[in-house]
């Protein structure tokens, strides 16, 4: 990202400087002019400027890029974490899921390598008693109970994994509504997740 802003910077033709805010980039017009939008367009069959998040127009002098720093079914398990990624337990179950019926199931990351895998294995495992999905923040996990049960929605480590905490759910559901919000795997650009600073500390 860093280089995409310096190649923005480096044009002296155009009045424009390119920045970085927490999620994606930012483009600022220093003409002080107002005759037309600032506006930023894909060239020829390229979609640099859409996957920059940078194709609009705005009649302001600034542009602010939409999020590009998100996670996808696509997004791999070896990136996040500040490219740390999650630690399994090869041929065991990595963590066990207990939903609000009691109904308790456990999870195999064996063959993941996606975050789509991970969501795939524990949607299988648990039969749609519960669902694993990206967060609305795009930037963590949910997992949603579906049997309506009273209980408590637990994800608990299993054979001393760490891969429940390397996603961000392990432990229960705070607010007690039956679905559980992970925590952040992703950082802001340019920066690092508190919880791998000091060695984890």
């Amino acid at each position: 990202v860093d280089d995409v802003v310096n190649a923005i910077n480096s044009v002296d033709s155009v009045g424009v400087r390119a920045s970085i805010n927490e999620h994606g980039l930012v483009l600022t017009d220093t003409t002080g002019e107002t005759a037309a939008n600032l506006a930023v367009k894909n060239v020829g069959l390229t979609q640099t400027a859409s996957e920059l998040g940078l194709a609009q127009s705005v009649a302001a002098s600034t542009l602010a890029g939409s999020d590009i720093n998100t996670l996808s079914e696509d997004s791999q398990l070896a990136g996040l974490n500040d490219g740390l990624g999650i630690r399994t337990r090869a041929g065991l179950n990595d963590f066990r899921i207990t939903a609000r019926d009691g109904t308790q199931f456990s999870v195999n990351l064996d063959d993941a390598s996606t975050l789509g895998d991970v969501l795939d294995a524990i949607n299988t495992a648990g039969g749609g008693k519960v669902t694993a999905s990206i967060n609305d923040d795009q930037r963590s996990l949910k997992l949603t109970d579906n049997t309506g049960g009273s209980g408590t929605l637990l994800v608990e480590a299993r054979n001393n994994s760490m891969a429940a905490a390397d996603l961000g759910i392990d432990g229960g559901d705070t607010n007690d509504d039956g679905v559980l919000h992970g925590n952040q795997l992703i950082a802001s650009i340019n920066s690092k997740l508190l919880k791998n600073l000091n060695g984890g500390t």
